[in-house]
């Protein structure tokens, strides 16, 4: 999906630019890094049943869907981060019989991520932990754990 760019978007990129202009001159490898970063950001739209969708610049991190053998319904949990460095986590569940039913939530850091994602033990389940280890974050304590 490509972004298009409105005219309120072009003030925020000169000022991006800007800003790695002089993260250029500050830190090299840092602005390297986000220079490659903004490179694969784009415009998300992330559908949520009953609430305006939530939209923002970023990029998707990682999915993970449940098995799909002979079972009526599929769950998808979806990770993005978002240009602010905040996450953004979907689930879907496709149902044969009921159509499909999307969550989605904005979370300010990685611990409020895990926490979002637990079940009510505090538990993170295998379809959780793919979500984790597919984005990078796999070496967060609680995706460490051994399920009980």
């Amino acid at each position: 999906m490509g972004r298009r760019k409105r005219e309120t978007d072009l003030g925020e990129v000169r000022a991006d630019l800007d800003h790695l202009t002089d993260l250029q001159r500050e830190n090299p490898d840092k602005a390297e890094r986000v220079a490659r970063w903004l490179a694969g950001a784009d415009e998300q739209v992330v559908e949520r049943d009953g609430l305006p969708d939530l939209i923002f610049v970023g990029r998707l991190l990682a999915e993970a869907k449940s098995p799909s053998r002979l079972r009526s319904s599929i769950v998808v949990l979806r990770l993005f981060e978002t240009s602010g460095g905040q996450y953004v986590c979907q689930h879907a569940t496709h149902h044969n019989l009921d159509g499909s039913r999307y969550t989605a939530e904005c979370l300010p850091d990685e611990a409020e991520l895990v926490r979002h994602l637990a079940d009510r033990h505090g538990v993170l389940g295998h379809l959780e932990k793919d979500l984790l280890q597919k984005a990078g974050l796999g070496h967060l304590p609680a995706v460490s754990e051994r399920l009980h």
